[in-house]
């Protein structure tokens, strides 16, 4: 009796719909994982595709601040120049976003490459592995999502410490703008008196 092949593959590997395979996976879960492989895989590959481009304008951004910043000086009339500084901020905060992104996009498609090895084998130890890796795709997903809250607060209060500093800023130059119109026409009425003061009367001017 000859010993049966072990690297043979399982009987029940090409029928997806129904069964269990040899090493305890049903079948049904592996045709259930296989169908959103696809997907998964498209939205991996659209997401390496836009992360790669955003980390490229990041550099476009950061090596050309200067000039950006000239540019939208010259856009428009009366525009402020935009300093190059924060420019290069913007850039380098477009280049982490664009690395983060890249990150997470190929852990999608990882995930998507561990359902296609599970649809061939149909082992446990891959079922164990795609889900992993699922795992922690969306362990990634959650950090980003915490991290961009964390941000918007920061970026809230930033944005009320910077509105109350302009607000006391233009209420202080009303003040002043107030006070001065305030002084000036006393300071007209004291040069009308000086000015009558001086000139003498056209009747004593005549008699002499």
């Amino acid at each position: 009796m000859n010993d049966p092949n072990p690297y043979q593959p399982s009987p029940s590997a090409g029928n997806l719909d129904s069964g269990v395979h040899s090493s305890g996976v049903s079948a049904l879960v592996v045709s259930h994982l296989s169908r959103t492989k696809p997907w998964v895989q498209l939205i991996g590959i659209l997401g390496i595709i836009g992360s790669v481009l955003a980390i490229l304008g990041s550099l476009v951004v950061i090596a050309g601040g200067g000039a950006f910043s000239t540019m939208i000086a010259s856009s428009g009339k009366g525009a402020a120049q935009v300093p190059t500084g924060l420019i290069m901020v913007f850039g380098l905060v477009y280049l982490l976003m664009g690395i983060f992104m890249f990150w997470l996009s190929f852990k999608l498609f990882s995930y998507g490459s561990a359902i296609g090895v599970l649809r061939v084998t149909g082992s446990i130890q891959h079922l164990e592995l795609a889900l992993d890796r699922q795992r922690s795709y969306w362990k990634a997903v959650g950090i980003m999502v915490l991290i961009v809250i964390c941000l918007y607060l920061v970026a809230i209060v930033v944005l009320l410490g910077f509105g109350a500093t302009m607000g006391s800023r233009i209420q202080e130059s009303l003040e002043k703008q107030r006070s001065t119109m305030h002084s000036s026409p006393a300071k007209d009425t004291e040069s009308a008196d000086e000015s009558t003061e001086t000139t003498p009367p056209e009747d004593e001017t005549e008699t002499k």
